[in-house]
């Protein structure tokens, strides 16, 4: 059969760390860039405005973007796993991670917005 074994574990704990901490440096990092570059005039009112037109925070306005800006906001995700050469295993945890962070955020942001109203 062909295609990648998905039954193959995860590295070892020390190696499966250095790979998830240099994914988010990287992520992080591209992350502020990319965003700050999306705030630029030209490319905020074409692009970036539309993740901001969504007023309810909830766990599925977490992926609500522009196209462009799904796509610019991926690549630095996906370039961590490629610097350490991680395994398929590590690289779905890692996977799976942020985008569980991105929902709990969202989630977490919405309590918070909803005590804020009530006070």
């Amino acid at each position: 059969m062909r295609g990648t074994d998905m039954r193959a574990a995860l590295p070892p704990w020390p190696e499966l760390a250095i790979h998830v901490l240099v994914a988010m440096f990287v992520d992080d990092t591209g992350f502020y860039w990319n965003h700050r570059l999306l705030h630029h005039p030209r490319l905020y009112k074409h692009v970036h405005k539309m993740h901001h037109e969504f007023k309810n925070v909830a766990w599925f306005t977490a992926a609500y973007a522009h196209p462009i800006e799904f796509f610019m906001s991926s690549i630095p995700s996906s370039v961590g796993p490629l610097i350490t050469g991680a395994p398929l295993s590590a690289i779905l945890f890692w996977y799976e991670s942020v985008h569980l962070s991105g929902v709990c955020t969202r989630r977490r942001m919405g309590w918070m917005l909803r005590l804020e109203q009530r006070y």
